[in-house]
């Protein structure tokens, strides 16, 4: 992937910048959209959360981050209409995805925006892990969600283009890696990612001093899912538990990982619990304990002091989280390595990365009793896949990402990438 082409950062509370006028498009409709805010609490985190509504439909998103603002979200889909608009040939097909969909609000005002301004061919990937795994009620409140956006973008196509719009170019899907299955013959590509899961406690952690990250590196956001659908798994102490519910944590069955600032001691650094292990199908993995060196420290237990990890297996105190990544990494690559059995092109098949997760669950908890296990489907990791796959079947005239996500407490980010 080339490397970004620009990111414009915004204070919250300043003057935004305009918009190109060399376009001509009508954002009129856009701007008088009738929208209804609600109040709500957070499935991650349990905390008052607000959110935006079109008016007598399901389709929504949150605003209650700076990006996630009314007027940043606008802001963010009308600089990549003027973008597509001015530099993207309408005559070609035009793939638009969405990573973290969910609400789909944003996704239908690009998309009547591409309709208005001479896109037809349009094929719609709206990826979300929420369409496939979530509660009855929520499966509910996402089925009502998916028939208006389709419903709506069938109205917005047949008025301008006079026919029905077709059914197959809307795909609703759980993973970023099934696009693969679905895309035509080397389209044009917009990719729109708005607040990415790890874009708050990026945030959060510029504010408290933790060090950033890259963010493959990141567990932390990820939704859970069964074992039969992860491509991640990660832990988290049960001594810690406790504290993490004090400040609302849920770890609900369909919820996502959540994130908060630890701290062992008064004058100790500020830390968080990360600790995982993702696998691509590729075969290449990562394993870290973000955050182990924090809670180690936070324990009563000398740094020389020896630890008695199984029967026949000890190690001093200070080894005890190396040695864990070390035994995981290692029955990862002996494994991996007999399933490709010499062909490193050799996919892995998604019961097989279920099985290396297992694996390395139990390995972890034979070295660390009293942890829990979430399975996780990781955005990067999937993000990434999608990735590789589009720079060898996508079009070669049009192909741009646009990530929209909070920079500090009190401003947010555009940034644009080729693909």
């Amino acid at each position: 992937m080339q490397p970004l082409v620009s990111t414009s950062i915004f204070q919250d509370s300043s003057l935004k910048p305009s918009l190109d006028t060399l376009t001509t498009i009508n954002f009129e409709w856009l701007d008088k959209l009738p929208l209804v805010e609600k109040k709500g609490r957070g499935n991650i985190i349990d905390t008052p959360v607000t959110s935006c509504h079109l008016k007598g439909k399901g389709l929504y998103f949150s605003t209650c981050t700076v990006a996630g603002k009314l007027e940043n979200r606008l802001l963010f889909i009308k600089k990549i209409a003027c973008d597509v608009v001015q530099n993207c040939p309408k005559d070609e097909p035009l793939v638009f995805i969405s990573l973290a969909s969910g609400g789909l609000l944003m996704e239908y005002m690009l998309g009547k925006l591409l309709f208005e301004n001479g896109f037809q061919d349009v094929t719609f990937f709206l990826i979300d892990p929420i369409y496939k795994f979530c509660e009855i009620k929520e499966r509910q409140k996402m089925e009502r969600v998916l028939l208006d956006f389709r419903a709506l973008i069938a109205t917005a196509f047949s008025t301008k283009w006079n026919g029905p719009f077709p059914d197959t170019q809307i795909r609703y899907l759980s993973s970023a890696q099934n696009v693969s299955k679905y895309l035509p013959d080397h389209p044009n590509v917009i990719l729109m990612e708005s607040l990415p899961p790890h874009g708050e406690f990026v945030r959060s952690f510029k504010r408290d001093g933790i060090p950033e990250r890259c963010q493959n590196e990141y567990f932390m956001g990820n939704q859970f899912v069964p074992p039969e659908n992860a491509n991640a798994i990660s832990f988290f102490p049960d001594v810690l538990e406790e504290s993490a519910r004090k400040v609302g944590a849920t770890f609900a069955t369909y919820s996502s990982l959540p994130y908060f600032i630890l701290q062992s001691g008064p004058s100790k650094p500020k830390y968080t619990i990360d600790w995982g292990c993702k696998i691509k199908s590729n075969g290449s993995f990562f394993v870290k304990f973000f955050g182990a060196d924090g809670f180690c420290a936070g324990l009563p237990i000398k740094p020389t002091q020896n630890l008695q990890l199984t029967k026949e297996r000890s190690v001093i105190f200070s080894q005890w989280f190396p040695t864990i990544q070390q035994t995981i990494e290692e029955a990862l690559t002996k494994d991996i390595s007999r399933i490709q059995n010499g062909d490193s092109q050799r996919k892995l098949l998604q019961n097989e990365k279920t099985a290396l997760l297992n694996k390395v669950q139990k390995i972890f908890d034979s070295l660390f009793p009293g942890a829990k296990s979430f399975y996780l489907a990781d955005y990067a990791s999937d993000r990434s896949e999608m990735i590789d796959y589009l720079l060898q079947h996508a079009g070669n005239h049009y192909r741009k990402g646009f990530t929209l996500f909070s920079d500090t407490e009190n401003s947010f980010a555009i940034s644009e990438q080729i693909l």
